[in-house]
């Protein structure tokens, strides 16, 4: 798939796309396709944001968030690495991962939280159900997300719309899905010690903390399916009428 997908795109290069991000959009020229061919509309995500984010229980100690199927392009050790460095600068910082495990990725990743200096704070709950879904994306401080790749960045709206913001990699998706300093955190380098700079920074000051949550929480109400289906009725109007 990977070396073939750059011969089937440039085969439909002139067709028209609808894409979900400017990242996708910007990818998307790089393999042939005209700019002007090119819609980007709103994400759209199902989970319904919480009324009130004074309502929202935290859990009583900072705790982080890693969320997802475990597998190499989510850089799951990367998280734990960043929880570590991060740990010596906040001491009562708590670690969650959820998600399945099923390659030789998911074991490693097991063993690395088993072999932690800080095992007896990182908390590995498997696979969960959606009310234990909302349940962490509520009550935790912080969602990591280190994906090598995203089209938009789902969970980190998802999390957003609970009240939780997010820390993340520069890349394809998330650089979409955050926005700087405002609703979450992007790494100045991809790595375990630039992520958990900006865990430190999130976590340290209280009422920089409040402000991105409630800009990450105001933002995802923007960010829902009726919006999505907006754009995309819009774009197919548009395209019908020129063409």
């Amino acid at each position: 798939g990977y070396f073939l997908e750059p011969f089937y795109l440039w085969l439909l290069c002139d067709r028209y796309v609808i894409a979900m991000s400017e990242s996708t959009k910007h990818d998307m020229m790089r393999y042939g396709f005209s700019a002007e061919r090119i819609s980007v509309i709103s994400e759209g995500v199902t989970t319904r944001p919480v009324d009130n984010l004074d309502a929202v229980e935290k859990y009583p100690l900072p705790t982080m968030l890693s969320l997802g199927a475990i597998r190499a392009m989510k850089r799951t050790l990367d998280q734990i690495s960043a929880f570590e460095i991060a740990k010596e600068h906040i001491p009562d910082l708590q670690l969650k991962i959820a998600g399945s495990v099923s390659d030789s990725y998911g074991k490693k990743v097991l063993r690395r939280i088993a072999d932690s200096a800080f095992a007896q704070d990182i908390e590995y709950l498997g696979c969960v159900d959606e009310v234990k879904k909302s349940e962490l994306l509520q009550k935790s401080h912080l969602i990591l997300v280190t994906s090598v790749k995203e089209g938009w960045g789902l969970i980190v709206t998802e999390a957003n719309s609970q009240g939780t913001p997010a820390a993340v990699y520069d890349v394809d998706g998330l650089r979409d899905s955050v926005k700087d300093r405002e609703t979450g955190l992007i790494s100045a380098d991809n790595t375990p010690q630039g992520l958990a700079v900006s865990i430190v920074n999130a976590l340290s000051n209280a009422l920089e903390y409040e402000r991105l949550r409630e800009n990450a929480w105001l933002w995802s109400k923007e960010i829902q399916l009726e919006k999505s289906y907006q754009d995309f009725m819009e774009t197919i109007k548009k395209w019908s009428i020129t063409h």
